[in-house]
């Protein structure tokens, strides 16, 4: 099933309050509550652009394809990589970086940055 996750990237970008910041990009509060909670029944492309231009991503990045049951993820290799990342907290992922390879794991992140 191929769903959105905007939350996700709302988090990955520090907008701490979706509703606000959609509500100050001109979306009604309604349609705003709706598409953060997930229950717009779609997205139009007008919609995605916004999102890809504010949020600095690609259309890949808004969503998320899950199997459906019975479904083996390998058999759509053209869809793995719209599956769900487990660890996309960067607070979750650095806890776990011992502190004296920290100032590695930032240098890596500053390199990975000029890449994009």
């Amino acid at each position: 099933m191929l769903t959105y996750n905007l939350n996700r990237l709302f988090r990955l970008r520090g907008i701490h309050n979706p509703v606000q910041f959609l509500t100050e990009k001109g979306y009604h509060k309604d349609t705003a509550y709706r598409i953060v909670r997930k229950t717009a029944k779609s997205l139009l492309f007008y919609q995605i652009e916004d999102f890809c231009k504010w949020l600095n991503c690609t259309p890949n990045d808004l969503f998320e394809w899950t199997p459906d049951k019975g479904e083996k993820p390998e058999d759509f290799p053209s869809l793995l990589q719209l599956m769900p990342i487990k660890s996309s907290d960067i607070a979750q992922l650095i806890k776990d970086v011992p502190m004296n390879k920290i100032p590695d794991f930032l240098k890596k992140v500053e390199a990975a940055k000029k890449e994009v």
